[in-house]
């Protein structure tokens, strides 16, 4: 739609930002490569902890799961985050070689 357009080009925290006003809208957020990116010494969990950390959720927001093919990211994430978090993790499965 001709509407949509304005929205494909969004900075991920302008995204988050129009995501906050639509409370029935979840996210899906991937962390995609975080072996290589820390390896570079950037940390993506961190960043997108930030990020949403930062948005300040109603309470009534529908869900946000994370997405890793990566365990060792989930896991760390899970302990950050503690058992009661809102925000479910989810490791994706998938052939290595088309990712």
């Amino acid at each position: 739609r001709e509407d949509c357009l304005n929205y494909l080009n969004l900075e991920f925290q302008e995204f988050l930002d129009l995501v906050k006003k639509h409370p029935g809208i979840g996210i899906a957020p991937e962390i995609k490569h975080s072996k290589y990116f820390h390896r570079l010494k950037l940390n993506p969990e961190k960043a997108l902890l930030e990020a949403l950390t930062g948005v300040n959720w109603p309470q009534n927001h529908a869900l946000t799961f994370i997405q890793s093919f990566e365990v060792s990211n989930l896991r760390a994430l899970r302990k950050q985050l503690g058992a009661s978090s809102r925000w479910q993790l989810v490791q994706l499965i998938g052939d290595p070689k088309e990712s």
